[in-house]
């Protein structure tokens, strides 16, 4: 198992676990700040920073970097590391948590405890950097066209789906997608990782009802 495994491992698990609409792995900084193996931000801008570590000397050589002094980035922050490279102890005791992967996949998740002040200057340096590159990647004039493309939901839309399960809590994610269809093609599937993100304590508002089964 190579670093790189562990950084695509990272991706797929704050995609798909975390519910990150955002993913930046290994992103190129400049030369400044503090740069994660891997972070994403949920449909709430709400941050998860995962550092994937190969060998013992890797982890304990983590909490030197100036970052861990200073704040750091992350409302989350999480350590990847091969099974039985760490224990949970080690990374709950500086408030991270550890998610362990075998060949397989993920084998297992320790949460940590929420960081109510994370850098979110730092933060930001890194979306606005990874824009930029793909501004001068993409072109400007395509650049504006994707921005301008039918994206998340606004919140006035959110408010929607929260109105319909004041409703009727027995809704489901595809009900509400037909009844609040925009033309940005509101799916199901949409509206289920909203509801679940919600659920799960990942956005800053809770949503109940079948919807998010």
């Amino acid at each position: 198992m190579k670093h790189s495994d562990l950084v695509e491992t990272a991706e797929k698990w704050l995609r798909r676990d975390r519910l990150c609409t955002i993913v930046l792995c290994e992103p190129k900084t400049s030369g400044f700040g503090e740069c994660p193996d891997a972070i994403g931000w949920d449909f709430g801008a709400a941050s998860t920073v995962v550092e994937c570590k190969i060998s013992r000397s890797d982890f304990a050589a983590d909490r030197k970097k100036q970052c861990r002094d200073s704040g750091g980035m992350g409302s989350w922050r999480y350590f990847l590391t091969p099974k039985g490279l760490a224990s949970p102890d080690e990374a709950l005791k500086i408030g991270w948590g550890l998610v362990e992967v075998t060949a397989e996949g993920v084998a297992s998740v320790t949460e940590p405890r929420k960081y109510q002040y994370p850098d979110l200057i730092g933060e930001r340096r890194l979306l606005v950097s990874a824009l930029a590159r793909f501004q001068h990647e993409l072109g400007r004039a395509a650049t504006t066209k994707s921005l301008r493309a039918p994206g998340l939901p606004s919140r006035e839309h959110l408010a929607e789906v929260e109105a319909l399960l004041d409703d009727d809590p027995h809704l489901t994610a595809k009900e509400i997608a037909r009844i609040i269809h925009h033309p940005g093609k509101t799916s199901a599937k949409m509206v289920g990782d909203l509801l679940r993100a919600r659920s799960a304590g990942l956005l800053e508002f809770p949503l109940t009802g079948s919807a998010i089964k």
